[in-house]
């Protein structure tokens, strides 16, 4: 069984790296279908990575992103026996930009408008371990680096992180409750400039499983609500050209849909389904989906 999981752990991080490699490749072919963004117009894609898929946008710049969070527990951790586990963390991140679109269209927004070609993409491995403290609390610290690459020029940028989530499972009466909080450190380094930029994060975030559930056939589906309050330590510069539009401190209100037989993806086993809203300074604003949580 050992000998099983390495040999399709090696296979997915291959398949993902694959993918990863091939995007830069054609980014040659992109290169003379698109005009290279100036200086003043370039978006800290890099973060991306830590942020997942969703529309975000903040004063006049735009991006959707898609992140694919490919994971492979290798032990799973069992309280009882105080025996930790890990897994890695493979997530590829493709992002698609473009500069006018106002999420005040929404729920009547056309995708189609977007540029399809795919303007960035990242590919930052990792590993998470899984610490349970108690019947209750667990603790999940984690590192990734890896790489992104610009598709509309030839930056190549080194991405890399670092943190430790929480998860704290309370119930009363009938409706479970989750109490979750995550530190974290992003950074980037562009290869050709040398230039650095990176932000410290602290979120905090809870979240309330409703009690019942609605049955459709021989599927029952659950539903629950969270809120993250996200103090972003420096000002993050994910959208804003540099020196402009900052943020500090992001709401996130969202909710998530949970069905007895789990969802599949690919062979990937979803928890759950769920969109959330975000709203910060400098009229910061996301719509994010989710498999769950936010983090």
């Amino acid at each position: 069984m050992i000998w099983l999981r390495r040999t399709l752990t090696a296979r997915i991080l291959a398949g993902c790296l694959a993918v990863f490699l091939g995007l830069v490749a054609w980014s040659d072919h992109a290169v003379a279908q698109q005009r290279v963004l100036a200086e003043e117009e370039l978006v800290d894609y890099g973060y991306a990575t830590w942020f997942g898929t969703g529309i975000y946008t903040v004063a006049d710049r735009e991006v959707f992103v898609l992140r694919i969070p490919f994971e492979w527990t290798m032990r799973e951790p069992l309280q009882a026996e105080e025996k930790w586990g890990w897994k890695w963390l493979m997530p590829l991140t493709i992002g698609f930009y473009r500069f006018d679109f106002d999420l005040s269209q929404l729920p009547g927004f056309d995708l189609s408008n977007y540029d399809t070609t795919a303007q960035s993409a990242s590919f930052v491995p990792g590993v998470e371990l899984q610490l349970p403290v108690s019947e209750v609390w667990r603790l999940e610290p984690f590192v990734q680096a890896g790489l992104g690459q610009d598709l509309t020029g030839t930056e190549l940028v080194y991405i890399y992180g670092f943190g430790m989530k929480s998860y704290y499972d309370l119930s009363h009466g009938e409706v479970d409750y989750l109490i979750a909080n995550r530190l974290l450190y992003g950074g980037q380094t562009f290869r050709e400039s040398g230039d650095s930029t990176g932000f410290a994060s602290f979120e905090t975030a809870v979240e309330m499983r409703l009690p019942g559930t609605v049955s459709i056939g021989r599927f029952k589906i659950d539903s629950s609500i969270f809120g993250v309050v996200a103090w972003f330590g420096n000002r993050l510069e994910f959208l804003a050209p540099r020196g402009e539009e900052k943020v500090s401190r992001i709401v996130e209100l969202g909710f998530s849909l949970g069905i007895n037989e789990g969802f599949s993806l690919w062979n990937f086993d979803i928890p759950r389904l769920g969109m959330s809203f975000m709203r910060g300074e400098n009229d910061f604003r996301a719509i994010r989906f989710n498999a769950g949580f936010s983090f």
